[in-house]
This record gives C-alpha cells, structure tokens and sequence, in this order.
C-alpha cells in the first residue's frame, strides 16, 4: 500500500470561520478521506474540528493543544495547510508527497532559511531573539535541545550559521523600517556591532507543513513549548521541524513551489479574473502551482 494512503490532511483556522467549513468539506472531502479541522474557540460539535486557544500569531501552539486528537499511529504523514490556501485540484491523498517532492519518514516545508540571511526591518526579527532571553514565566530550556544539539540538528540540514552584523540592519525586504527598528540600532551599538544568535533559528513560510509520523510527536511537543515562548509562528514552526526530522524536502531547493500573494492588489486581481469561482482560480493563477494563498474562501464560490 503506497504510504501517501496514510496521508492525513490538517486544515488550520486562524480565526473562528465556521461557515467555512462546508467550503471547504466541498473542495477536499472527495480527495482526501482524512481531514481534520483546528479552529480557535470552536463550540460546535462536529468530531472532526478541534478547538484550539492561540493567538494566531502564534498559530504552531493549535498543533501542540491538539496532538491527542491528531496522532494516530495509522498515519504515515500529517499535512498542515491553512484554510485560506487552496491546494491545486490534482493533488489528493494518494499522490500529495509525489507531488510535493516528500519521502518516506521525511518533512516538508518551504526552506530553512538560518535566521542571520534577513534584516532586522523584519518586524519579527527583535522578538524572535528576545524570546530567549526571559523564562521568568516558562522554563523552556529543559523542554528543547541544547543549543549544540541544535546546532547539529541544522548542520545535518545544511544549515549554517553566522553572528548578526551591521548588515543586518540594511536590506530592501519590502518591509519598511518599523518602529523597533531604533531599538534594534541601539542594540546592534551596544553589542559593538556584532550578536550571536541566542539559539540556532530558521524562519519561512509556514501555512503549508507536512510531518512524518516518526516525527509528530516531538514537532507538536516543540510547537507547543515555543508557542509559550512567544515566538513568531515563522520561525517557531521552521524550527520545530528541523529538530524534530531526520530528513526534510525543502520546496525552493526542489523546485516545487506555490502562489503566494503578499499584496492586496495581487489578491484581487485574481479574484476578478477567476470571477471569485474556485473551479477556476488554477485556469487563471497557472496549474503548475501546487497551493495558492490567499484565498479568502468567504468571497469565493465553491
């Protein structure tokens, strides 16, 4: 039996869309026969929601409040993708890892990309390093891997490593400069222009995860210690993965890859030329893409 029939499909709400629901039971229930669904807040009393208590913000936290509900030792790999992105129609359970490059007992995600290659203009940047600098209300450093066993763990990935520098504080990402920036001068001052990184971090895209079943239970275990931890679910999860899988498909280097859509005008543009039909969003986005996002399924048509 090919080990994708093992697939489990895991659609995440970041907020409580219940009216969702039948959308989405309508796009995937013919092509995935194992779906669950982790909605904040959820009262209702279908069996195959589960309802989580995260700020979205720190979304990796639902995987860990719902690991009893999810793990089940039947399922080889569990896909985590969020509601709002539209999986390409050709994919189903039984070709899913095919189609996304995935292996047996391997993860997915989109890079590991080491949290020194960006700039501190990202807005997430300062709080993922403060997030290792305060336990006063978590006692984490017991529930992670050192940091030289972290190291190692990103090492066997390729991951490597460097201080953060003036260089970090340039960058044209798109972001602007936010109002911590200041903040981030004055520490790069205060440390004579050069901070090493208090844990080895990788950040990316996170709304499309795939976890071997050798792997779930440490990855929600991570999820959930860094979700106390306050740290961005951007790094957190990327993070957790790494240390979590002995191997990882990582989409860029494969050259798999999906639509993401940063702006509002890239969004709407393709809701106008797809008529806001989602029979129709891969005829107009390309149908080499495997995912989509956003899709907000509220305006769409199923």
């Amino acid at each position: 039996m090919p080990v994708s029939d093992h697939l489990r499909l895991v659609i995440v709400f970041n907020h409580r869309y219940e009216a969702n629901l039948a959308k989405l039971d309508a796009i995937y229930r013919e092509r995935f026969p194992d779906i669950r669904y982790l909605m904040p807040f959820y009262q209702g009393s279908r069996p195959d929601v589960t309802p989580v208590y995260e700020s979205s913000a720190q979304f990796q936290g639902y995987f860990a409040q719902a690991a009893h509900a999810l793990i089940d030792p039947a399922v080889s790999h569990y896909a985590f993708i969020a509601d709002d992105q539209l999986l390409n129609p050709a994919i189903n359970a039984r070709n899913l890892l095919e189609r996304f490059g995935v292996g047996e007992n391997e993860g997915c995600i989109e890079n590991l990309n080491p949290l020194n290659n960006t700039s501190f203009q990202w807005p997430h940047m300062i709080g993922a390093l403060f997030a290792w600098q305060y336990e006063r209300f978590t006692l984490y450093r017991q529930e992670v891997p050192t940091p030289e066993e972290a190291l190692a763990r990103m090492t066997h990935h390729g991951v490597k490593f460097e201080d953060l520098t003036w260089r970090n504080l340039r960058g044209d990402h798109g972001w602007g400069r936010y109002e911590g920036w200041r903040g981030a001068l004055k520490l790069m001052a205060c440390k004579k222009g050069r901070i090493k990184l208090p844990y080895p971090m990788v950040w990316t895209y996170a709304d499309l995860v795939i976890v071997p079943r050798e792997s779930i239970r440490r990855f929600c275990h991570l999820c959930g210690v860094f979700a106390a931890m306050r740290l961005w679910v951007e790094v957190a999860i990327p993070t957790a993965l790494a240390l979590s899988c002995d191997r990882i498909t990582q989409m860029l280097l494969t050259g798999h890859k999906g639509l993401q859509m940063w702006s509002p005008a890239e969004v709407e543009e393709l809701e106008r030329k797809a008529d806001r039909q989602v029979s129709r969003a891969f005829e107009v986005a390309g149908n080499q893409y495997l995912y989509i996002h956003p899709i907000k399924l509220s305006k769409w048509s199923v």
